[in-house]
């Protein structure tokens, strides 16, 4: 006698892709509302702190030759 194995039913699936592309959907237009309004107010402070930790490195490995 065979055993039953479950299968998901085709609408299942195609439900369950439909979700997770529309919740990844959701999610980029998420992280890009915040970056087009986050960033204008934060990016100056973060090109700072990459300059600062660009001289840093520069002048830690000036120090170690």
């Amino acid at each position: 006698m065979p055993r039953y194995v479950y299968r998901p039913s085709l609408l299942g699936r195609i439900f369950r892709w439909s979700a997770v592309v529309s919740a990844l959907y959701l999610f980029l237009l998420f992280l890009s509302y915040l970056a087009s309004h986050a960033l204008t107010a934060v990016g100056p402070f973060f090109v700072v702190a990459g300059l600062v930790y660009g001289a840093v490195f520069v002048v830690r490995r000036g120090r170690d030759r």
